[in-house]
């Protein structure tokens, strides 16, 4: 018998976006727990980890051993309901965060039609956050060896690995942008009976559980193919922006607009924007 714990420490990239299904402060209001706080639901984590472990693996029994599983009761087949073997926690903020280190936001919204242009009447907005504190996350596993060699080195092993590598993506909008963490993994392990003391004592979200533990190094999971394309200008474009502020212009003219620029001062033409293209374009596709 083995335990094994996974800490998982979170730093934001962009701010974080999960709703709790209120509208008190906004039309969507942030989920917090009993300290104010935001935080991952551990059901966020487990349910990206287990769509990464579908791409990896294509044995059914494996995964429901693992994640856990409950089939629906049939004519020839009775009920069956098995637990999991991977528990996945709440990725929250250390007790020593204070409140004014961590930002709640409103950011404004729109609702878009079938071709992407905003809707009538459908503005709303919806509660971010923000913080430069790491929010920290257990995943524990328990098993014999023929159980880890199946879901920890050829599942759970190779998704921390990834996580480490890019990071995750969590909450809504995240293809807007939202929820986009960085990711640093370390991992203990507890070999029963010899580790029973030391595991009676070990408290895996105190500051100094893993000091001593084993990072685990970065290599990410190839799911998809990417694709680059080189672009040529053959006439003029411009993807433009309001001035938040009046600007003059070496002519004295104040322009109401300006060219969206990247930090370096170039113009760029944004992702949402080939967003809007490929779709407009695939809509066409998919009628025809």
């Amino acid at each position: 018998m083995e335990k094994i714990y996974y800490q998982l420490l979170f730093t934001q990239k962009s701010p974080l976006r999960i709703g709790n299904a209120y509208s008190e402060s906004s039309d969507s209001d942030l989920m917090l727990d009993g300290r104010g706080m935001p935080f991952i639901p551990g059901t966020s984590l487990a349910g990206g980890i287990r769509h990464m472990a579908e791409k990896i693996c294509n044995e059914e029994k494996v995964l429901n051993e693992l994640f856990g599983n409950v089939s629906t009761a049939t004519e020839n087949k009775k009920e069956e309901i098995s637990s999991s073997s991977v528990i996945i926690g709440d990725a929250v903020l250390g007790k020593d965060v204070l409140k004014e280190n961590v930002k709640i936001d409103k950011r404004d919204g729109v609702g878009l039609g079938e071709w992407e242009t905003a809707k009538r009447n459908a503005k709303f907005d919806f509660q971010i956050a923000e913080s430069e504190q790491q929010f920290c996350a257990i995943i524990e596993w328990s098993g014999d060896e023929t159980k880890k060699s199946k879901e920890i080195e050829q599942i759970l092993e190779p998704i921390m690995k990834h996580l480490s590598a890019v990071g995750i993506r969590i909450g809504a909008r995240t293809s807007r942008g939202y929820g986009d963490f960085s990711v640093k993994i370390r991992k203990l392990s507890f070999a029963f009976p010899q580790a029973l003391a030391t595991w009676l004592d070990f408290k895996p979200y105190e500051e100094n559980a893993f000091e001593n533990a084993e990072f685990i190094q970065g290599k990410a999971i190839e799911f998809s193919t990417e694709i680059r394309i080189e672009f040529v200008m053959t006439g003029t474009f411009s993807v433009r922006v309001n001035t938040a502020k009046t600007e003059l212009m070496e002519d004295g003219s104040v322009p109401d607009s300006i060219p969206l620029k990247n930090h370096h001062g170039n113009p760029v033409i944004p992702g949402t924007v080939w967003a809007g293209v490929f779709r407009h374009h695939m809509h066409h596709l998919m009628r025809d």
